[in-house]
């Protein structure tokens, strides 16, 4: 059994998740395929790619962020009863509309940097904006004044402090979801998203 999980950030959390369920993973430097004590192994796949694994059949379940599930549109995969989906409980973040500290703003065209362009397009579609994708380091926009305000994660928030940034709003609340085939028996990994 192979469940593929993003690297990064979701691989750290859900690394940190299997230790306190007492299941070891052997993490060799380099390494793409880490197997562990119990039944499964791990594939570490960029977050993009994870679907094509699994509706290929290469891998049995794809771990995702809520973000990424609804930036790429995979509902549409659930609604026509393609994969299943459970959340799971191994971390929480935010999504927040983001701008300077101390300023405020009064122009009837706003101008957002995210990679999140979808989300942004519906969620603000009653807005007059222009939004400009930008897939890394969103914080420098507003530095260099691209943007007026940027939409990305929001864990810590250390970042934000760090360059004088601060959340305006939050769209929603960031968890992992763990996608499989309609066909594949769930049952055999209640363990990773019972609330416990």
């Amino acid at each position: 059994m192979i469940i593929s999980v993003p690297k990064g950030r979701i691989f750290s959390s859900f690394n940190n998740f299997l230790k306190k369920k007492e299941i070891k993973v052997f993490n060799k430097d380099r390494k793409l395929i880490l197997k562990t004590d119990s039944n499964f192994k791990i594939a570490l796949l960029k977050q993009i790619d994870t679907t094509y694994y699994l509706l290929n059949g290469i891998v049995n379940y794809s771990i995702v962020g809520f973000d990424f599930f609804l930036e790429k549109n995979l509902i549409k995969l659930f609604k026509k009863k393609i994969i299943g989906i459970k959340k799971m409980y191994f971390f929480n973040c935010g999504l927040y509309l983001i701008r300077k500290n101390n300023k405020s703003f009064k122009r009837n065209k706003i101008t957002i940097s995210t990679k999140y362009i979808s989300i942004v397009k519906k969620y603000y579609r009653n807005f007059k904006k222009k939004v400009i994708e930008i897939n890394g380091s969103n914080e420098l926009a507003i530095k260099f004044k691209i943007s007026d305000f940027i939409v990305d994660i929001v864990d810590t928030g250390k970042t934000l402090r760090d360059n004088n940034l601060k959340e305006v709003y939050k769209l929603f609340s960031i968890f992992p979801m763990i996608l499989y085939l309609k066909k594949t028996d769930i049952k055999k990994i209640n363990f990773l998203y019972e609330n416990k």
